[in-house]
């Protein structure tokens, strides 16, 4: 059984698809195909990150084929983030506006050109695999959530050159805007289940503490590299700005958030479900489902402390 592990107070999870070997295989042939890695030293650092494994890790027991695709966006989705990362402050709204317009472009039908970057590509190659049995109004749903991570990239951006800490009351939902919230509609693909429209607002109740538990860990496992990089946007650096306080007591009340909305989460859990029930929706599938996505964060957890990604973890944490 999972236990709670002292610096996040929710489990990591101990569970993972049994042919996570065969994903991974797999994830790395599409990237190189795609040109997402160029060369061994790419290979590896993608090896490293376990990105294959964080997808074996959330989506457990769905086909293996399945997973795979799942790998395939996470691959995506952190390339996403590294570009944004490693332009630092002096990449402009404008550039991220371009760049999104581009991929919106895709996701609309817009198609790409072979000579297109690897990024546009890849996400061309994906779209038409995932999007193709889901209806118009998942689609629509999707684009819309990529529309609120551009417009939240372009205010992390304009954070960035101005040297501005967010707010307290900022903060949360700018963070959880950055954090691919469209990857959560990727769960009913995975699954070949898609959410009524009737039951779409507890789904997306539920899921909007399960993207804030991902990132609030993953601001404290990333401190000393974002601390390192003069990043602001932080959780924990919002703390340390906004109580004038040193990094362990900063560190100690995200802490304090994310036992908090563990909370949230088992609260949104059970309004979801009276609501299925409510609706006669409360199928096997969507219960199944639901469960495996409130075992995300706890997924997630234990691919951040094995991901190479996040190796000095430990280190903002040692003090209470």
């Amino acid at each position: 059984m999972a236990t709670p592990l002292e610096p996040f107070g929710i489990p990591a999870s101990p569970l993972i698809h049994p042919e996570v070997e065969v994903i991974e295989a797999e994830n790395l042939r599409w990237a190189r195909r795609l040109g997402l890695v160029e060369d061994a030293r790419g290979e590896e650092r993608l090896r490293r990150a376990r990105i294959a494994q964080a997808a074996a890790r959330i989506a457990w027991h769905a086909p293996v084929e399945r997973v795979a695709l799942f790998a395939q966006w996470l691959t995506w989705i952190i390339v996403i983030d590294d570009l944004q990362d490693e332009a630092g402050p002096g990449l402009d709204s404008g550039a991220v506006h371009r760049a999104y317009a581009r991929l919106e472009g895709i996701l609309e039908g817009q198609g790409t050109d072979t000579d297109a970057p690897a990024v546009e590509r890849a996400l061309a190659e994906l779209w038409s695999r995932t999007a193709t049995p889901m209806s118009r109004a998942w689609r629509e749903r999707f684009i819309g959530h990529v529309r609120l991570q551009r417009d939240a990239f372009i205010e992390q951006t304009r954070l960035r050159r101005s040297g501005r800490v967010p707010t307290l009351d900022e903060y949360p939902r700018l963070r959880r805007h950055t954090n691919s919230i469209f990857a959560f509609d990727l769960s009913e693909p995975v699954y070949a289940l898609e959410i009524a429209p009737a039951l779409l607002p507890a789904w997306l109740a539920l899921c909007e503490p399960i993207n804030d538990l991902m990132a609030w860990c993953n601001d404290i496992v990333s401190v000393a590299r974002d601390a390192a990089d003069g990043e602001t946007t932080n959780y924990v650096f919002v703390f340390q700005h906004a109580l004038g306080c040193d990094t362990p007591t900063a560190v100690a009340r995200v802490r304090g958030r994310i036992q908090e909305r563990w909370k949230d989460l088992a609260t949104a859990e059970q309004a979801l479900r009276r609501e299925a029930r409510r609706l006669a929706l409360d199928t096997p599938g969507l219960l199944r489902l639901t469960a495996t996505l409130c075992q995300v964060p706890s997924a997630h957890l234990g691919w951040l402390l094995e991901s190479s990604r996040y190796q000095s973890w430990e280190a903002p944490i040692a003090s209470p």
